[in-house]
């Protein structure tokens, strides 16, 4: 099983700060049934601690530890990239490494309504693969909004935590209509830690409707 959302880059956003504290989350991940792991550390975020320019090569450091602490875990560098129009051309610069298709992990403001149907349209257009991260929050989409979003071209993916109501019963809510009506497309942890925001992705795909089948992105 593959994790597409996570923070386990140490020290660089909100998510773990230490080495430790990221083999901690990945043993957790292993023991639950994840194998696979896509490290998506924030980019254009208020959370960033650190340029995005330092990633691969912190990835790559962590990586190399990681293959001798816990060989069983293999781990892809990604990152969860928040929409700005002015710096959009540098979006080719954070897809998903080692994939077939040019996934980007894109989410977007909470408060402020953006016009993601465009966003996606264009992103598309330049060949980019969008992964919507966390749909469930943006409150000020629809149905018609998201069955739009998807026919363009864009995958959906909802937070584990959404699901065991963990955020919300708002997010948990919107997640629920989401799955009934079968516009989600991935399911990911997100995680940050083992505390508050924990990997809890195996735990949560035990709540979501037996019919509901994972997108699996092709390495």
């Amino acid at each position: 099983m593959m994790d597409i959302h996570t923070h386990i880059l140490p020290g660089v956003d909100d998510g773990v700060q230490t080495y430790e504290e990221a083999l901690a989350v990945l043993k957790h991940q292993l023991q639950s049934g994840v194998n696979k792991v896509i490290i998506t550390p924030h980019v254009h975020n208020s959370s960033q601690k650190v340029s995005s320019k330092e990633y691969v090569k912190l990835f790559a450091d962590l990586k190399k530890r990681v293959e001798v602490d816990l060989p069983e875990m293999t781990l892809y560098l990604g990152y969860e990239v928040k929409f700005n129009q002015e710096k959009s051309k540098e979006y080719h610069n954070f897809v998903f490494q080692g994939f077939k298709e040019k996934y980007l992990l894109i989410e977007f403001s909470v408060q402020n309504k953006e016009p993601i149907h465009d966003i996606v349209y264009n992103l598309v257009a330049k060949g980019f693969t969008p992964i919507i991260a966390h749909i469930e929050r943006y409150l000020y989409l629809d149905m018609f909004d998201v069955e739009r979003i998807r026919s363009l071209g864009a995958i959906t993916q909802v937070n584990s935590g959404a699901i065991l109501g963990l955020d919300g019963k708002q997010f948990k809510k919107q997640a629920q209509k989401y799955f009934k009506k079968g516009l989600v497309d991935i399911v990911a942890s997100d995680c940050h830690n083992l505390d508050c925001r924990k990997p809890n992705l195996m735990e949560a795909l035990k709540k979501v409707p037996k019919d509901f089948k994972m997108k699996v992105l092709e390495v």
